[in-house]
């Protein structure tokens, strides 16, 4: 009997709901007659899995032979690794197609790179009757497209096709019809790569259902300007933007952010070109971090010496040009540095896709999805921090986290969930549709465009404030603290709740003095709780002012009354003996006790003189 070289699949492992969900809506949307397929699932929901479910469903269903094509050897090798073990096969049911190897021609999955492939005449001896595409948003590719016409097109094989990120930069539709059915996209050729998006499974899905960590973000803001830059295939042209920002002021705000926020996180960080990557490294070294730097044309073995020294935790910092991308699963990495600006949403999410995989927890399908974020948030990776170097330009649409939540690109999250920021968007939006704006005032914070987590915090607490009560009587002013009035000069009144319990009334003074009441539940309405308020409050400040302690240097406890202080006090009816032994202080003490005697205090607060 055949031994295998593959471990046979544990018959108790199953894959978990949403991977089994996808592998159902691929077969059946094949079993329907479509022969070109597409489907989506984020960075580290198992992607290799998925397909090794769906490769064991198509032999089942009488396919007899699979080609897996993708563009980079270790995602290759990943595969190779993975996907046979998914199926039970035997090693020689598989084959490598990559360089110097080649199948023998009777591989039921045969493991090819798109360089080999694409070349005229390699898959001669081997006719697939699936071809499956690996981060598919690279299909619309001259060298993929090759491989499509020559064997889908021409001979009939099924044509499928995964990624993260299903869309390009560059006008080249992937899928004609979305998940609904119409049309996805509308391009100039109009010549989609895919006919059907199958299934879509994407990052916002994977983090609620708990599957992976939440990213959460700092923005660094640079002043290097990008409006210069050229476009190339709609992204920056790498070797413009490379002189531009391999600057030594922008490198360093990433350091110090990464050595402020991060020192203790395995991070990854974003660079353009290989000298802008070499120099971050020696920069992240001069500043006694452990980094080290990989380039995809590296020399392979030297490439795998340094990313497994980065798997191990003997390196900190791993900085990289045009490699982390994709195929490389590390779930230590809790920190992204995107030092290299892009318009392109397919590279961003893949960057921020390498830090979102849970690690050191074990989570169940048979959790909930709310047992599951527990979880990760006791874990010892509870989140995945993002640092985003944001340069000026208003003539480039710049990727960004935030952004990606439907944020302004350079909006800071001080560190907080993006998540809970674009939660947090939508209640603003909704708030501001729904205050009257009569009730605001041109400077009213609810006006202003937040720029940072807090502020937009502060402007929401503000406008729920506005919308549940609106605005009270002349005087008090709406904050996230509750309604605020600063009438009287060092005395400060705040009035808070307006729940069924009532309104609590609190006073503050420079002396210490601080008066508190709670109204009784039968006050309800901000503007009689402001009346009760405003009463207390000017009671506080006549007590305040008969109260007040004289400083001993100051010159008015010393100085005789001054003659119109005089005059005002005999005019009205303190004796003349009496004015003369008066100094400034307590002469204007007895003008501002007659005055509150002389005038009717409003309420029920008496004034005592």
């Amino acid at each position: 009997m055949r031994q295998s070289h593959y471990r046979r699949i544990n018959l108790s492992h199953k894959p978990r709901k949403y991977q089994a969900d996808i592998v159902s809506d691929v077969l059946r949307s094949i079993k329907t007659g479509n022969t070109s397929v597409l489907y989506t699932a984020a960075t580290g929901t198992g992607k290799t899995n998925i397909a090794g479910y769906i490769f064991k469903g198509l032999l089942e269903l009488g396919y007899k032979r699979i080609l897996f094509i993708a563009h980079q050897r270790e995602i290759i090798t990943q595969a190779l690794t993975r996907i046979p073990e998914l199926c039970g096969l035997y090693e020689e049911d598989c084959g490598l197609e990559m360089a110097g190897d080649r199948a023998n021609g009777h591989e039921k999955i045969v493991f090819a790179s798109i360089q080999t492939v694409s070349r005229s005449g390699r898959l001669d001896h081997w006719k697939p009757d699936v071809i499956f595409i690996d981060e598919a948003h690279h299909a619309a590719a001259s060298t993929y497209l090759k491989v499509i016409a020559e064997h889908c097109h021409k001979t009939g094989a099924i044509l499928i096709g995964c990624t993260a990120t299903p869309y390009r930069m560059d006008n080249k539709a992937l899928v004609n019809k979305g998940l609904d059915g119409t049309i996805a996209f509308e391009t100039d050729d109009n010549a989609a790569v895919f006919d059907v998006h199958a299934a879509h499974y994407d990052i916002e899905d994977a983090i609620q259902d708990g599957w992976l960590v939440e990213p959460v973000g700092v923005v660094v803001r640079s002043k290097v300007n990008l409006d210069d830059i050229k476009t190339n295939k709609g992204d920056f042209n790498e070797r413009e933007l490379s002189k531009k920002i391999n600057e030594k002021r922008r490198n360093e705000l990433a350091v110090k952010t990464y050595l402020e926020r991060a020192s203790t996180r395995r991070a990854v960080v974003f660079c353009c070109g290989i000298d802008h990557a070499s120099e971050m490294a020696d920069m992240f070294e001069r500043a006694g971090v452990k980094s080290a730097y990989v380039y995809g044309d590296m020399d392979p073995t030297e490439r795998e010496n340094k990313i497994q020294a980065f798997r191990k935790g003997e390196i900190s910092v791993l900085c990289n040009d045009k490699l982390v991308t994709e195929g490389i699963d590390i779930p230590a990495i809790d920190c992204i540095i995107c030092l290299r600006p892009t318009k392109s949403w397919s590279f961003y999410v893949q960057c921020v896709g390498r830090g979102l995989r849970p690690h050191g927890v074990d989570l169940r399908d048979n959790d909930t999805d709310v047992e599951r974020c527990y979880k990760i948030r006791k874990s010892i990776k509870p989140n995945c921090l993002v640092i985003d170097v944001v340069d000026v330009s208003k003539k480039h649409k710049l990727c960004s986290l935030p952004q990606q939540f439907a944020l302004p690109v350079d909006f800071d999250l001080q560190g907080e969930s993006a998540a809970a920021a674009k939660t947090l968007k939508k209640k603003h939006d909704d708030l501001n549709v729904l205050i009257d704006k009569g009730a605001r005032n041109i400077s009213d914070p609810i006006e202003r465009i937040p720029t940072d987590y807090r502020s937009l915090q502060t402007v929401v607490e503000y406008a729920q404030l506005l919308k549940d009560y609106g605005q009270p009587a002349q005087g008090w002013r709406a904050t996230p603290q509750g309604f605020v009035n600063r009438k009287y000069s060092g005395i400060t009144g705040y009035l808070e709740g307006g729940s069924r319990e009532g309104w609590h009334i609190r006073i503050e003074t420079p002396t210490g003095l601080i008066k508190k009441r709670q109204t009784t539940g039968e006050i309800v309405s901000v503007e009689t709780a402001a009346r009760f308020a405003s009463n207390l409050l000017e009671k506080v400040a006549l007590e305040h002012r008969s109260t007040r302690v004289d400083h001993p240097h100051d010159t008015k406890t010393t100085s005789r009354a001054t003659d119109k202080q005089v005059a005002w006090l005999t005019r009205n009816g303190v004796s003349q003996s009496k004015v003369e032994t008066l100094t400034i202080a307590q002469a204007s003490k007895m003008i501002s006790d007659t005055i509150a005697g002389f005038r009717k205090p409003k309420g029920q607060f008496i004034a005592k003189i």
